[in-house]
């Protein structure tokens, strides 16, 4: 279900998705991961559970076109520097 939710993300146009996500929830963590979201950090105390207490968020984000990301080297001279 998470891979069609990217790739009906993807075939709209989205750039990025984000989640937070509970820190203990081990489980989703790993889901996440294994469909390519990272660890973008740690909201502390941001979630009251229903055990009442606080618990930290994990923030999580997903670059929808990392893998059309290349780095080349080229030697043109940038257009600002010809005028």
């Amino acid at each position: 279900m998470m891979k069609r939710a990217i790739e009906l993300a993807k075939e709209r146009g989205f750039h990025r998705l984000g989640l937070t996500v509970v820190a203990d929830n081990h489980r989703a963590i790993k889901v996440y991961e294994n469909v390519g979201f990272k660890n973008e950090g740690v909201a502390r105390d941001a979630f009251y559970g229903d055990d009442h207490r606080y618990h930290d968020e994990v923030e999580m984000g997903l670059l929808l076109n990392d893998h059309l990301r290349v780095f080349q080297c080229t030697n043109r001279v940038p257009d600002w520097q010809t005028a």
